[in-house]
């Protein structure tokens, strides 16, 4: 076995990166008016939001989602 590099561990994890940024371009839309499509838009949406109001108003996250 050989042993990694840290130049070889720096060049991996910034191929990782890239490729990622790159494959979730098409997510990175920052556009508050922008509507999700499908039906767990709705689940996805109502627990993030819930996680924020809690999160403001208690300064911390509930342990089950009461909605």
């Amino acid at each position: 076995m050989s042993v990694l590099s840290p130049q070889r561990v720096v060049a991996e994890l910034l191929v990782i990166i890239l490729a990622a940024v790159f494959a979730s371009q098409g997510y990175l839309n920052s556009d508050p008016s922008l509507t999700l499509v499908g039906k767990e838009a709705q689940w996805l949406t109502n627990s993030a939001y819930v996680g924020a109001v809690s999160l403001r108003t208690t300064g911390r996250l509930s342990l089950w989602q009461p909605l």
